[in-house]
Formats: C-alpha cells, sequence, structure tokens
C-alpha cells in the first residue's frame, strides 16, 4: 500500500518536473522563433535531462503499480484508484515522448481507464489518439 504521505511527495516531484520541462518547451521555442541556435542547443541539453528523469520515475511508478500494488488491490476502489494513477503516469509521459514511444504511452494510457471510468469522455480518447494530448 501506498501511503499518503508518499504519494504526495511523488506526485510534487512529478509535477515539477512537469511543469519545468513546459517552461523549459516555451523558453526553446522563444528561442528558436529568435534564431539563437546556441541557446536552443543549450535548452535541449537540459530538457533531455528533465524528460529522461520524468521518464525514469514514471517507469519506476509504472513498475511499482503493476508489480505490486494493482494485483494485490482488496477492494474495487483500491484497484480503480491504482488504474487511475497508471493511466496518469501513461498520460505524464505521452506529454513529452515523440514517435512510437509516445503512441505507446497514449495507446497504455487509453488501455487503463476507459473500461474502468464509464465516464471518461469519447472525445478525450479522440484528442489523444490524435495527438493533441488531455485538452
Amino acid at each position: 500500500m501506498v501511503h499518503a504521505k508518499d504519494k504526495k511527495l511523488i506526485e510534487a516531484l512529478t509535477e515539477l518536473l512537469r511543469a519545468q520541462d513546459l517552461i523549459i518547451s516555451s523558453i526553446e521555442q522563444k528561442e528558436e522563433s529568435r534564431g539563437n541556435e546556441s541557446h536552443v542547443s543549450t535548452i535541449k541539453g537540459y530538457r533531455s535531462k528533465i524528460e529522461s528523469e520524468l521518464s525514469n520515475i514514471c517507469d519506476g511508478i509504472l513498475k511499482f503499480l503493476g508489480s505490486k500494488l494493482i494485483g494485490s488491490a482488496t477492494s474495487g476502489d483500491s484497484k480503480v484508484f491504482y488504474l487511475k494513477m497508471k493511466g496518469d503516469y501513461h498520460r505524464y509521459l505521452a506529454e513529452f515522448k515523440s514517435g512510437v514511444e509516445r503512441k505507446e504511452a497514449v495507446e497504455n494510457t487509453l488501455s487503463s481507464l476507459p473500461q474502468h471510468f464509464p465516464g471518461f469522455a469519447a472525445n478525450k480518447v479522440g484528442k489523444w489518439r490524435a495527438g493533441k494530448g488531455s485538452g
């Protein structure tokens, strides 16, 4: 079982890295539009480090969910909670991955959510498949 304190720490770290990635992406786009290639190169290197760290955290959490939590959930509520968490962490990966890795993350997100959440809007599924994120 994941303790609430541990869950909050994991969520805070994940949110911090996700926010950093969004900020760095925004700065990168501005520098690219200005034609400042030396800054863009530095920014891409930093963004790569952030995305690698975020990927490692997400992968670790997903492994823990799959190997320890989902299968040992004793109530329906616990299992749904862990499956939603699994979908969330796949979605976090889909936010910054590209190509085949992004497609896999999106499909894993979708396979974790719809059957367990009847309210999961069909239009969200369409947006994810179209590559438009969670909006």
